[in-house]
């Protein structure tokens, strides 16, 4: 094999990674689509919960000048969304 057959060549398209980070209670806290700065960088989404683990907010844009809160979530007395 010659050392052309092994390499990325240089045109080759990023790959997309997206990196999923958990807090101490196994919940889905951040999410982290990597993108290159020519597609605007790295968008993140964190999710906050209630002490009951229901979702409480998600947040959009973290980390930027963009950043906002996508959705809050309240409930009812038995625990349902209104």
């Amino acid at each position: 094999m010659t050392a052309a057959a092994t390499t990325c060549p240089t045109a080759a398209a990023p790959v997309a990674v997206t990196d999923y980070a958990y807090d101490d209670l196994d919940r889905l806290m951040r999410v982290t689509e990597v993108l290159p700065a020519a597609q605007g960088g790295n968008r993140v989404t964190e999710t906050v919960y209630n002490a009951d683990d229901s979702v409480h907010q998600v947040k959009r844009a973290v980390g930027t000048a963009l950043a906002q809160t996508y959705a809050t979530t309240t409930y009812s007395a038995n625990g349902l969304p209104v």
